[in-house]
């Protein structure tokens, strides 16, 4: 009776993270963007041609706008553009899909980690402490906003979660059988693929395997046969990436980290103290400062209030024995401790190291550490709570808890307003609103079924990439597109006043085309924010 209750609560905390990640997932925020843009049309495009935008066939590395993107969101998306088309649902579906399964396997985690509590007052702990976890990572803003949007990070998330997952059960089960080596396999790959998913990856994955081994070594003699499988299968799978690192653009982003920049050593460290001390500041884990509104609705920071005083609590409570030097009574407790201290720290130098700080989307895969000291947080504070005297305990404890999760909701209930109601327009210029409907406007002057079509359309480049939009707009495959599909564009920086005297042409203007007069735009089109953002010029009317 109590595992189908516990499954029913873990049913309802799905349900609900995953309404908040699918509803609406096709309008909020505003989009495409161009990086969605780019991985939805050159997934289409190796689906379709099995070569990306600039005819690479299969390539591991995605040239796309000179930032080499990782290919297994790209692969991924492919199959779902090609099944339903470029509709900004489906471009995000598979993200979304991803953050949906994260809160299954983060509450797998936890029921793994918090096995084992079998004294007295513990089977609260360890059937609710997972379940309340997966609660936190479900409504959690932070982890929400990265699964509505074409985020590799959410899907490198997921992929690190099951990889974790598989590895602890492997060095827990101290015994070699069959599902050892299934297991052991299982976790390489996932642990691979994030290397093919995610940028920031590169660096976090390989610190947090070495660290989970070093934690976990007491344990690797019992089961060091799969564990070298396990190594072996990682190098096989990882084989490409590093070629591609040695011989490619595997690499690249390398470039955009403060090691890359022409400063002195001194000067280095500084930047990388000052990173540390921005990446960890509250103004960036409690009220929401962050490098772009793509990354930050601006209401509520990576972390809610309540989870991070629960964190706050669990790692204070955790140093403080340290530091006395008490023996650790509770070492499953102190295990996880080790456990999201390392999370956090790997996960977080990706974005220290970079040029824009903070930086919530670099620093995503340490959520899970935040996470995971907030359920210890808890484990003191119930603790606390039964030391009280028993005619004080239950009404404390239900004040308490009234009042916390008040303010949780409360919160959370802020954050989900404003996203569902605000947030498409608050973003919609950064999400690169707009572009959809003047495509739709643009092929319907080309189209020589409705009239006399335009020879020529230029439209700018100002708001960045339009030719993207052109494609996925016109399903142009990259055969097609380099052999001059897009022959009657062009895409000037920004568009001129001598444009206009262009015969039998479309010209589209942005807001920087100042000595154009705009009153005589043929159409305008606006973003969800109610503003213009590009004027149409039949140049046939003018």
């Amino acid at each position: 009776m109590m595992k189908q209750r516990i499954l029913l609560i873990l049913l309802a905390i799905t349900i609900v993270g995953s309404f908040f990640r699918l509803w609406q997932l096709g309008v909020i925020p505003a989009g495409p963007n161009w990086d969605e843009a780019a991985i939805a049309y050159n997934g289409w495009s190796i689906w379709q041609t099995r070569r990306d935008e600039w005819l690479a066939r299969l390539p591991l590395s995605f040239r796309s706008f000179g930032d080499y993107k990782a290919p297994f969101a790209i692969y991924a998306n492919g199959f779902f553009t090609t099944v339903f088309g470029f509709e900004l649902w489906a471009i995000r579906l598979p993200f979304a899909l991803s953050g949906c399964l994260s809160i299954v396997v983060f509450y797998s985690l936890l029921k793994f980690l918090w096995s084992g509590q079998t004294k007295k007052n513990h089977e609260v702990l360890e059937e609710g402490l997972p379940l309340l976890g997966a609660l936190f990572l479900a409504l959690s803003p932070w982890h929400l906003l990265f699964s509505r949007a074409g985020f590799e990070s959410g899907l490198a998330l997921t992929e690190l979660l099951i990889a974790t997952v598989l590895f602890l059960n492997l060095i827990k089960s101290a015994s070699v059988a069959r599902m050892s080596y299934v297991l052991a396999v299982l976790s390489a790959s996932f642990f691979s693929i994030t290397f093919y998913t995610y940028h920031s990856a590169k660096l976090m994955v390989p610190l947090f395997f070495v660290f989970l081994l070093c934690v976990s070594r007491k344990s690797l003699r019992a089961v060091w046969r799969p564990v070298a499988v396990m190594l072996a299968s990682m190098f096989i799978l990882l084989t490409p990436f590093l070629y591609d690192s040695i011989h490619g653009e595997g690499l690249t982003r390398a470039n955009v980290t403060i090691f890359a920049q022409s400063t002195s050593l001194v000067e280095t460290a500084k930047i990388f103290v000052s990173n540390t001390l921005a990446q960890f500041s509250p103004n960036f884990l409690l009220f929401a400062k962050a490098d772009s509104v793509r990354h930050s609705t601006g209401t509520a920071g990576v972390l809610t209030y309540v989870v991070a005083l629960l964190a706050l609590l669990g790692l204070l409570s955790n140093l403080l024995a340290i530091i006395k030097k008490q023996p650790a009574t509770d070492k499953a407790a102190r295990f996880i401790f080790v456990l999201a201290i390392g999370w956090i720290v790997s996960g977080t130098l990706p974005a220290i190291i970079g040029l824009e700080v903070p930086h919530p989307n670099r620093a995503l895969l340490a959520l899970p550490g935040y996470l995971l000291l907030a359920t210890i947080g808890s484990k003191v504070l119930w603790k606390q709570l039964q030391t009280l005297p028993k005619t004080l305990r239950n009404r404390f404890t239900m004040v308490l808890i009234v009042s916390l999760s008040l303010i949780y909701f409360a919160q959370i209930g802020w954050f989900l307003s404003d996203y569902f109601s605000h947030y498409q327009a608050r973003s919609s210029q950064a999400f690169q609103d707009g572009y959809i409907e003047l495509y739709q406007s643009v092929w319907g002057y080309l189209d020589p079924e409705k009239g006399d079509p335009v020879q020529q359309v230029v439209i700018t480049s100002e708001y960045g990439q339009p030719y993207i939009y052109a494609l996925i707009t016109g399903k142009i495959n990259p055969i097609a597109y380099h052999n001059g599909a897009l022959v009657q564009f062009l895409f000037p920086d920004q568009v001129q006043l001598s444009d206009l005297d262009r015969e039998n042409a479309l010209v589209v203007s942005g807001k920087q085309s100042g000595l154009i007069d705009r009153t005589h735009a043929t159409k305008v089109i606006y973003s969800a924010d109610g503003e213009p953002m590009f004027w149409l010029f039949d140049t046939r009317t003018l």
